[in-house]
């Protein structure tokens, strides 16, 4: 085949240093920017992606922790409810829990936190609210309330 097709362009002379070195900046620096988008792009796709997986490792290491817990205590209620097929347990559970004593023995109840050596005349702290606010407004106010000595109210020596 005969070359027809070649031409030659002619350009104004110029000094061939500076049209290459144009030419490799403005190739380097689209390429860079292009390269820089393309990076930037992937980091943008994969963002969701790694947040999502990262939360669902943390929920997986989550649920793993409780369900460690979980067997634990079902472990537990075996062993509790194997105790239970014991009747020297339930006997020992009916006299802790009922009180319960066998035919021929006799059982004794302690109340209080009576110890020998111990002041029971100590007060009792109020276990109702309104019993705590009376308290608080008496002990607000410096007196103390009336004592009852053999069945007489007589007010406190602090009175005013």
């Amino acid at each position: 085949m005969p070359e027809l097709w070649r031409f030659r362009v002619s350009l104004p002379e110029r000094s061939e240093d500076a049209c290459d070195d144009q030419r490799v900046e403005s190739q380097t620096s689209g390429r860079t920017i292009v390269l820089v988008g393309v990076f930037f792009a992937i980091a943008l796709m994969l963002i969701l992606p790694m947040r999502s997986w990262l939360t669902q490792r943390g929920e997986l290491a989550e649920l793993s922790s409780e369900l460690e817990v979980t067997r634990a205590r079902v472990a537990g209620l075996q062993q509790q409810e194997s105790n239970w097929q014991e009747p020297a347990y339930i006997e020992e559970q009916a006299r802790l829990r009922l009180n319960m004593v066998k035919s021929g023995e006799i059982g004794l109840i302690l109340r209080g936190n009576d110890v020998a050596g111990q002041d029971v005349s100590q007060e009792v702290p109020p276990n109702t609210w309104y019993e705590r606010l009376w308290q608080s407004t008496d002990s607000a106010s410096g007196r103390r309330p009336t004592e009852i000595v053999g069945g007489n109210v007589q007010d406190s020596p602090n009175a005013n």
